[in-house]
């Protein structure tokens, strides 16, 4: 079930006699939503700017649509190139919030970044080789035909790389004035020196439950560790995730960045919204491209 949680809601009232400039600027910041959604069921929290800039799924896409350009290329020149092929993978927009934020993610994580899949967990020694799901994507056998290649092959496919047909398959993902800002407005956040309220009460909910505020990681406990999974670890996470609950906290973070971005963004409505357009035109061409080229992500005849 997704909630979503209606943060903040901003409204643009445009006067009666507005030049076309304010008119343009009133139509871009009425774009721009403010709110907040918390998916619990996938583990996403979309904040305002992430509307604008690419998930890891997204760059996975546009990282692909660039690899089968320069594959393509590379083929018409001889060179038997391969690309791995692009699996839209769910678990990679699930994301930490000051560390697990729902049962699901505590559960089977613990305090591990929870948007790794099996075999990203298996590859980074966090679990055993034969814990989970066997990987979906087909790693192996693109290693297996690109390690095939000679000095010179690496040389075309390198140059393919700088084809400025994959051009159409970039983003900048920010690069504005506006970064900056962000940056400094969310800062006090994350650092969690304008969190005081909903800090203190997470962490009393945390202590009558015996556990120790790690007060230099804000959010986690004392004893939690990011790069194991086991029994001790889960109980420890659900605890927290418990708290945060109980306490509402995730939401009121989230609510609290939101309005840190808001101010920026409304400021730079715009660019800010134009970015966002070049984006999607760029997930929109790189899933028909990569759509055409199935032959990019077999071996090559």
């Amino acid at each position: 079930m997704s909630v979503v949680a209606g943060a903040l809601v901003t409204t643009v009232l445009v006067a009666g006699c507005s030049s076309p400039d304010e008119g343009a600027d009133a139509r871009a910041q009425s774009a721009i939503d403010v709110s907040v959604t918390l998916d619990e069921e996938n583990g996403t929290i979309v904040l305002p700017y992430d509307r604008f800039i690419p998930d890891r799924v997204d760059a996975s896409l546009l990282q692909t649509a660039q690899q089968v350009v320069a594959t393509l290329c590379a083929r018409e020149q001889g060179v038997g190139f391969m690309t791995g092929r692009f699996v839209e993978i769910p678990t990679y927009r699930s994301e930490p919030f000051y560390g697990p934020w729902t049962l699901a993610q505590a559960e089977r994580y613990g305090f591990v970044s929870p948007f790794l899949t099996d075999a990203d967990l298996r590859a980074n020694g966090i679990v055993p080789e034969d814990y989970g799901s066997p990987s979906l994507l087909n790693n192996a056998e693109v290693a297996a035909v690109n390690e095939k290649l000679t000095d010179e092959d690496r040389a075309v496919v390198e140059e393919c790389y700088r084809s400025p047909e994959r051009a159409e398959f970039t983003v900048k993902g920010g690069g504005g004035p506006w970064d900056d800002e962000l940056r400094q407005a969310e800062e006090p956040i994350l650092a969690g020196e304008t969190l005081t309220e909903p800090l203190d009460e997470l962490y009393a909910c945390y202590r009558e439950r015996g556990l120790e505020p790690d007060t230099a990681r804000p959010g986690l406990v004392v004893g939690a560790d990011p790069g194991r999974i086991d029994e001790e670890q889960v109980a420890l996470a659900v605890q927290t995730v418990e708290c945060k609950q109980e306490t509402d906290f995730t939401r009121r973070v989230a609510d609290a960045l939101a309005a840190a971005q808001a101010e920026v963004l409304l400021d730079y409505a715009d660019e800010v919204v134009a970015q966002g357009e070049e984006l999607q035109r760029a997930l929109d061409a790189a899933q028909r491209y990569v759509a055409a080229h199935p032959e990019a992500f077999e071996p090559p005849a």
